[in-house]
């Protein structure tokens, strides 16, 4: 949607059906040559709204029963004025049976809305389809409370909408006066409630007296809304309900607010992608032509295809940087971070595990040092014991947990909490987690103090009265021990001691799978740590 502070009014020239006039009018105005008249015996001549002002328009229920008319491209909250003169003698006539001009206005309209709808559409289509008759008859019906004694002639005003339905609330008509009255018709600030195509006309359905009109005028005030796009999920426009004003610039900025590359080329074609900053984005395939920068820390996707190919969840803000539905960030990082390595061991062997250090978040926001996982290798056990040399292997969920750490998002992100304090560990514990008493207890956290200088938290999941590593959230200890944790005992290796244990349970008991269900996902897309506090900003996570 683009919208304009401007305030811009188009007042039309009135058609004043002067000979004179005819260039200017024929190019603005329908039926003006079709209806030009001298004037008829008794009309008024002081009227001096235009100079000269010798000519009429002459309408007839059977001759021309529409006169004068005008189309315009309209959109949401414009507004617009109207003016026009009528008169008519009957010489002792009563008005005769209306003839009905369904015809005449449906023809009228299809060449009218054809002719300023941008290519949208054209008068074979609008005239073979039927899609203006509903409108246009109900419009007719609704004039059937008129005032019969006078000739069933009117200033009328009709909008159609971008699918060229019927908007009953910005359409009208007013009937003309008594007989040998000279009126002047004023309509003031008429509403715009919908884009789309405003129809602007005067007639006449009484077949046996003249009705005369003259210097219908138009004012289009124009309101803020100037292009209101529409897309289907991966960017093509949705032309059929997409709406843009008349004679205004073009608008380059498009799908997500980035900038479309249309007509560059000298002969005016070109390639109509969207330029993301990082890369081109073709809307038309719905793929980038270059890989991914970060292809490599989420070697789940195709490192061509945007927003992970589920645009309806997912925004892609600048080629690398994915949300999901609710605009929660997935993960962030500098860019620079150092691989680093953690190693373990398994029955089948030993496996090693490249990292590099990311920011995820918790389910209230807060944001916590995690690391992505790049690579995986096993050096697989031989029968004496030893181990073989390492090979790659895929990220599995084998690898969740152990003693060095937690891995969720299947395996591709792992919480290890350096911190001497387990301050990283405690912001998870704080915001997804309530302290229970032991016998409603998912998890299990015993502290362990090193020589009295800090206390370090340890868990497991309540598993048959005891606590095992394989839990869905821990944070790791180094030289700590398994048996100690399992059995309870005071001291472990490495000069550690139980202080304590506490009890917790998941605030979220329908996401017991990961400790951090926002980011529990198959692929992990990282940003900059320049764009962090911009994104808690517009998550509304800080100021």
């Amino acid at each position: 949607m683009v919208l304009t502070e401007e305030q811009k009014t188009d007042p039309y020239p009135p058609a004043s059906m002067e000979t004179g006039q005819s260039t200017t009018e024929n190019a603005l105005y329908s039926n003006i040559d079709a209806t030009r008249s001298d004037f008829p015996p008794g009309y008024p001549t002081n009227d001096t709204y235009t100079n000269p002002n010798n000519k009429v328009a002459k309408t007839n229920g059977n001759g021309n029963k529409i006169g004068p008319a005008i189309i315009l491209k309209v959109m949401a909250g414009d507004k617009f004025n109207l003016r026009a003169n009528s008169w008519y003698k009957t010489n002792g006539s009563s008005p005769g049976t209306p003839v009905n001009p369904l015809t005449d206005l449906l023809s009228a309209l299809s060449n009218g809305v054809a002719a300023v709808s941008g290519g949208k559409t054209t008068q074979a289509v609008l005239s073979g389809s039927g899609v203006l008759s509903p409108g246009a008859t109900s419009f007719l019906n609704n004039q059937s409370g008129y005032a019969a004694t006078k000739p069933k002639a009117f200033l009328n005003w009709i909008l159609f909408d971008e699918q060229f339905k019927l908007v009953s609330s910005s359409s009208g008509f007013e009937q003309i006066g008594n007989d040998l009255e000279f009126k002047t018709h004023v309509r003031n600030d008429l509403p715009i409630d919908k884009s789309g195509y405003l129809y602007v006309y005067v007639s006449n359905e009484t077949p046996n007296i003249d009705v005369f009109f003259d210097n219908l005028q138009v004012t289009h005030n124009r309101g803020p809304l100037l292009e209101e796009t529409h897309y289907y999920p991966f960017g093509l426009t949705m032309a059929g309900i997409s709406s843009k004003a008349a004679t205004t610039l073009g608008n380059k900025f498009k799908y997500n607010g980035k900038e479309e590359q249309r007509e560059e080329f000298s002969d005016g074609s070109g390639l109509e992608w969207l330029d993301y900053g990082a890369r081109m984005y073709d809307n038309q395939i719905g793929r980038w032509h270059v890989q991914d920068k970060f292809s490599e820390v989420y070697v789940a996707l195709n490192p061509y295809q945007y927003a992970a190919n589920n645009p309806v969840k997912i925004i892609d803000e600048g080629g690398h940087l994915l949300k999901d539905k609710d605009g929660n960030i997935i993960a962030t990082s500098d860019g620079n971070a150092k691989v680093r390595e953690r190693t373990y061991n398994t029955k089948q062997g030993q496996v090693t595990i490249q990292l590099k250090q990311v920011t995820v978040y918790t389910d209230e926001g807060t944001p916590v040092q995690a690391y992505q996982a790049i690579k995986a290798y096993l050096g697989e056990r031989k029968g004496d014991g030893s181990l073989g040399s390492q090979q790659e292997v895929p990220l599995t969920t084998n690898m969740k947990s152990n003693c060095h750490g937690y891995a969720f998002a299947n395996g591709k992100v792992w919480f290890i909490d350096d911190t001497p304090d387990g301050s990283e560990f405690q912001k998870i514990l704080n915001d997804e987690y309530n302290e229970v008493d032991e016998p409603q207890a998912g998890v299990a956290v015993v502290e362990w103090d090193a020589a009295g200088d800090f206390v370090r938290p340890h868990s497991g999941k309540r598993k048959n009265g005891k606590y095992d590593h394989k839990d869905e959230m821990w944070a790791p200890i180094k030289g700590d021990s398994k048996e100690g944790l399992m059995e309870g005992v005071e001291s472990g290796s490495g000069g550690y001691y139980k202080v304590g244990t506490k009890f917790y349970q998941r605030k979220n008991e329908k996401d017991k799978e990961a400790s951090l269900p926002k980011v529990s996902v198959d692929g992990v897309r990282i940003v900059s740590q320049d764009d962090i506090k911009k994104i808690l900003k517009d998550l509304g996570l800080s100021n």
